[in-house]
């Protein structure tokens, strides 16, 4: 199925799953919105890769952890490429390296605002800004030890 034509933007697209998807959009022809929060060079690896098909590819510094980043992605894409025709809400994080008791108060707010605050936030600015017929993909998450903080963005998805 060809994509020619459509906006894909994906969040938590530098690597790891976000890029996979990323790459199928841009080799079935859709324009991508590379999303990132921290390291900008595994974005431009990205944008590199998705560029050899011929597609037009952007990259957006936010963390979807903030509301007001949120909104400076999707305005990003309407000023490039007008209404996202898909939204892929993938951003998450996990501490996986520290046990439970050197978890600090900070490191499970941050859980919870990246891995289910972030999603949330990404659908609702998704459905106010998705081209008609468009779609809203939320992958579901693995089994992690941050799983309590995915556990409300499958309640979104199951609800949406």
């Amino acid at each position: 199925m060809t994509l020619k034509g459509k906006t894909a933007l994906v969040t938590g697209s530098s690597k790891g799953l976000g890029r996979a998807v990323a790459l199928r959009f841009a080799k079935r022809g859709a324009d991508i919105v590379i999303n990132y929060s921290r390291d900008k060079a595994p974005a431009n690896e990205t944008v590199a890769r998705a560029t050899t098909t011929g597609t037009h590819v952007i990259t957006v510094h936010a963390d979807v952890s903030d509301v007001t980043q949120i909104e400076k992605l999707f305005q990003a894409t309407l000023d490039t490429f007008g209404k996202p025709d898909i939204v892929v809400a993938n951003t998450g994080i996990e501490k996986v390296n520290t046990p439970v008791t050197d978890t600090t108060e900070d490191d499970y707010d941050l859980l919870f605002r990246v891995n289910a605050k972030g999603p949330f936030f990404v659908l609702r600015a998704a459905a106010h800004h998705i081209a008609d017929g468009g779609r809203i993909i939320t992958p579901p998450p693995a089994p992690s030890p941050a799983s309590a903080s995915t556990a409300p963005a499958s309640a979104h998805r199951n609800t949406w």
